[in-house]
């Protein structure tokens, strides 16, 4: 805090606008194909070990008590 110098500052914000020049340079450079956000599948590949993980960490909480329900009820 207070203490920065031109060359520091100029570098990180230089950076915002250089990085995307790169980037499209690299996908018109190389041809790859550019892709909806829609299309990629993230994890489709692991979704159902996802969906068994999940449903066999889900708690089960016996009834709350009433400190609990009060509390709830504050909160919500």
């Amino acid at each position: 805090p207070g203490n920065w110098d031109i060359p520091t500052f100029l570098f990180s914000y230089t950076m915002i606008g250089v990085c995307p020049v790169l980037f499209v340079f690299w996908k018109v450079y190389q041809r790859t194909e550019w892709r909806k956000l829609e299309n990629i599948d993230f994890f489709d590949k692991d979704r159902a070990l996802i969906d068994q993980y999940e449903e066999e960490c889900i708690d089960e909480h016996p009834d709350p008590t009433i400190a609990r329900r009060f509390w709830n009820l504050l909160c919500s």
